[in-house]
């Protein structure tokens, strides 16, 4: 603890038994075989723990002198210069106020006290919330440990120090003392936030004594992060959509950690595995109706869309903001019939072949009868194309090419069989919307593309 600084500074005291003070000089004028500290007076004194030294030997005489009136004192010397006069004193660039004044009764009892170094109380717990209000110093119910029980002095000098604010320590190095598992730790990550990176000091994001935020940051997690996260907060000012882990208690923190990660973009795990932590169940969004379980959902259906398959959701979902219904990072129709514009389908294009929608013949897909793109005939219509939703599940499925086994259909959400059946040069499709029809790819002609 700090206080042992002040047995280095001069300021010893005198812990003694309390034995038969001396007899006060004849000057002072006190009643007949009374001194100053006898019971009756101010005995009181000596019942204290620790004692200031002149008054455990009796010599009330060092810091007081006869003011020449029967029984009235005076400072033997100006009270700014008393303690000085026999302590030695030290000045440093940045000094406590009371100890730069002189004042060094406002936070030590001249006579005695109960705790350490004469201070008037602990030290180590409320002793410096006395003068430094706890309703500004700890406005917050998150409280950093050592602020919380006011023991101050685990990180600010008493008299003065080297630095600002009377450190015991600059920057980092000060939490280094209590947190140097966490730095050592952070250090050891692939990638390591950007301010730890850059060498600033850790109250850029966390406050030295409280908050009204987890892990003592500044402001709510969401304000910390966009404070630097520039780019971040143009996007989510006035976005459509909005990501509901972020109005979670712990905001970002969800998702990324504070310091530093083995993963990019500091995510505290693998992209799939990260949010099936929430979509393991049925979700109700307030944009998007009820969301599917996805783990349930992976779990029985084996064929896994592409990205789904490489654990990237955000390659088609954006894990913040989006303009787009159900944070899709780009537009996709959410009706199964809907017009065709290539606009409206941008989501598609990132990953497949434009012309399989756009183009009436090609050889770039199987789903063909001889060049005859079936692709164009179900989706490229003016006013009731079918979206890929109708016969293709988006993220799994039990069937090949992702296909699905039925469609919801009407307000009671009939089960439209789809009755899709591949085989070696083209296949069949007998849905409940047309009569069973047969296609033929030719071999010759397919250089092997996509369905």
């Amino acid at each position: 603890m700090r206080l042992s600084l002040f047995v280095g500074l001069g300021l010893a005291v005198t812990a003694l038994p309390a034995a038969a003070p001396k007899r006060q000089p004849p000057d002072v004028e006190s009643p007949p075989g009374k001194t100053c500290i006898d019971a009756d007076c101010h005995g009181n004194y000596l019942g204290r723990t620790v004692l200031h030294g002149p008054v455990a030997r009796g010599k009330c005489d060092a810091c007081h002198r006869y003011a020449g009136r029967k029984h009235e004192f005076e400072y033997s010397v100006p009270l700014e210069s008393l303690c000085t006069s026999c302590h030695l004193t030290r000045w440093w660039p940045f000094n406590h106020e009371p100890y730069a004044k002189g004042e060094c009764h406002r936070c030590h009892d001249p006579h005695g006290s109960e705790h350490r170094m004469l201070v008037r109380s602990n030290p180590a717990k409320e002793h410096c919330l006395e003068c430094h209000e706890p309703a500004k110093i700890l406005p917050g119910p998150h409280r950093h440990g050592p602020a919380g029980v006011g023991a101050c002095i685990v990180c600010h000098e008493v008299h003065g120090s080297w630095h600002e604010k009377l450190l015991v320590q600059e920057g980092k190095e000060l939490c280094r003392m209590c947190h140097d598992d966490t730095i050592r730790q952070t250090a050891a990550f692939r990638h390591i936030h950007e301010p730890i990176e850059e060498g600033k000091e850790c109250t850029a994001c966390h406050d030295s004594h409280s908050s009204l935020s987890p892990a003592l940051l500044k402001a709510g997690t969401e304000k910390a992060c966009l404070d630097c996260h520039e780019k971040e907060r143009d996007r989510w000012e006035g976005a459509k959509y909005r990501h509901g882990a972020l109005n979670s208690s712990e905001g970002c923190l969800d998702c990324h950690a504070g310091h530093g990660s083995n993963i990019s973009k500091l995510l505290v795990a693998g992209e799939l595995e990260l949010c099936l932590r929430c979509h393991d169940q049925e979700i109700v969004s307030y944009d998007a109706g009820k969301l599917t379980d996805m783990a349930r959902l992976f779990r029985q259906n084996p064929v896994l869309h592409g990205p789904v398959a490489r654990g990237q959701c955000s390659a088609c979902h954006e894990p913040h903001v989006s303009s787009s219904a159900r944070l899709l990072v780009e537009p996709y129709p959410p009706e199964f019939y809907a017009p065709f514009s290539e606009d409206r389908y941008k989501l598609c294009f990132h990953c497949h072949l434009r012309e399989l929608a756009v183009e009436p013949e090609t050889a770039l897909t199987r789903f063909r009868d001889g060049e005859r793109n079936l692709h164009f005939v179900h989706v490229n219509k003016p006013d009731r194309g079918r979206s890929c939703r109708v016969c293709h599940e988006v993220h799994a499925s039990r069937r090949p090419f992702h296909m699905r086994e039925w469609v919801p259909f009407g307000p009671r959400e009939w089960k439209l069989e789809i009755g899709h059946a591949p085989n070696e040069d083209g296949g069949s499709c007998a849905p409940g919307c047309h009569a069973t029809k047969q296609y033929r790819w030719s071999p010759a002609a397919s250089p092997g593309g996509s369905p």
